[in-house]
């Protein structure tokens, strides 16, 4: 996929009213794999437990994308 195409794509699983200024397009493109709208547009809302901002690793494992870093067991 290049690079224009999956910005778009990216803005279209995210209408204007539902992104979150504070994250980063990345961010928002790692949750955009996230199928269901109701629970996509939710997600970027309900942070990683003690945190004030998306990590990479984090919306990689909110999406079900392979995280970089494991979390331990």
């Amino acid at each position: 996929m290049t690079t224009v195409r999956q910005a778009r794509w990216t803005a279209s699983r995210w209408p204007p009213d539902r992104r979150r200024k504070a994250e980063s397009f990345t961010v928002h493109q790692l949750l955009a794999r996230i199928n269901d709208d109701a629970e996509r547009f939710a997600s970027i809302d309900n942070l990683p437990d003690g945190k004030t901002h998306w990590t990479l690793d984090d919306a990689r494992r909110r999406s079900d994308f392979r995280a970089e870093t494991p979390v331990p067991p």
